[in-house]
């Protein structure tokens, strides 16, 4: 599975918890496997590397995708789908660096102009190739406000997206914007393929009209309310890499719900696995507990009051005991931030 990108944010909050856990199941698993207490030391990147190929793996996600327009996506569920088979034109790693995707990136001097060489080797699993045209259109489609993107807002800098050749894109910016650099690495930089997005029209994204991509995986099926199945890329442009020919996408809810369904092996993981659940699920697998961008916080919403004081802000924050709330209400799976 591709690392699924989470954006969070900063808060200056009473509290503030950093958390990513992954529940991973192997049949046949008999020798109980601890949780780890989360902690700079024992934090991990990823998880150890698959050793033999299978036909089919399924895995449960906390919700069931509104949309798989990458354009529309900005839930766990649609970018934990997507990942899997929308590349962006940069990518992140696991451990947060930014590197080369579909694209590499060259800027000028004050970073107002940004050029992205798309691979000349990349296409969609169709077959056709991957075009400076599609990845303009496709980043046009988060900036315009025509269709809503749940992105367009990071696109404020933006002054002019345009194909500059065959596998060629430049954004120009009014001001140097690091963070629209980064978020090449996102969703806001999949790139579909602009013929069938076109012909699918208000349909692209639903069930009718998966999308075309150039990831390592396909969609072939989606069956509402119950699953969804991804289905190995055989034109991916980088190679075979993926060990599971199929991964298939439930949808079950409720703590007991996916507990159940992963301590009988009728799901192999999921990320985000029901806190209270945490130490039964670790006699039946792994759980993995890795840094993330996804943070939890209280903060006040009245735009009136005495929480509007900073210095009462403060006295919750120096009050509350963050590393308790960690333990208790996130099952150690969490840390109080700093």
């Amino acid at each position: 599975m591709s690392h699924t990108d989470r954006r969070g944010r900063l808060a200056r909050t009473a509290l503030a918890l950093s958390t990513l856990t992954v529940i991973a199941l192997l049949a046949g698993c008999s020798t109980p496997s601890s949780s780890p207490t989360p902690g700079a030391g024992n934090w991990v990147t990823t998880t150890p590397a698959a050793k033999k190929a299978v036909d089919s793996v399924a895995w449960n996600l906390i919700l069931e995708p509104a949309s798989l327009d990458p354009a529309l996506a900005n839930n766990y569920a649609e970018n934990t789908v997507l990942s899997n088979v929308c590349e962006s034109l940069l990518k992140m790693e696991p451990n947060f660096k930014i590197d080369d995707g579909l694209a590499s990136l060259r800027t000028n001097a004050d970073h107002t102009v940004l050029t992205l060489d798309i691979n000349p080797a990349a296409k969609f699993s169709d077959g056709a190739p991957v075009t400076g045209e599609d990845a303009a259109y496709s980043l046009t489609r988060n900036w315009q406000p025509v269709l809503t993107s749940n992105w367009s807002s990071y696109f404020s800098s933006v002054t002019g997206i345009n194909a500059t050749g065959k596998r060629q894109v430049t954004i120009t910016l009014s001001h140097a914007d690091l963070l629209f650099e980064k978020l090449l690495a996102t969703a806001a930089g999949a790139v579909n393929e602009k013929a069938q997005v076109e012909a699918a029209g208000e349909k692209f994204g639903t069930a009718s009209a998966l999308p075309t991509c150039s990831g390592p995986y396909k969609i072939t099926e989606w069956k509402q309310g119950s699953e969804l199945t991804i289905q190995k890329n055989a034109n991916y442009w980088k190679g075979d890499h993926a060990l599971a020919n199929k991964i298939v996408f439930t949808f079950l809810q409720g703590d007991a719900t996916q507990t159940t369904a992963m301590t009988g092996n009728a799901v192999q993981g999921m990320y985000n696995p029901p806190f209270t659940a945490l130490s039964r699920l670790a006699s039946h697998g792994q759980v993995f507990n890795g840094k993330s961008l996804l943070t939890f916080y209280v903060a006040p919403t009245a735009k009136k009051g005495p929480l509007q004081d900073p210095r009462i802000r403060q006295a919750l924050f120096l009050a509350l005991d963050r590393s308790a709330v960690a333990k208790t209400a996130f099952g150690g799976a969490a840390v109080a931030a700093q």
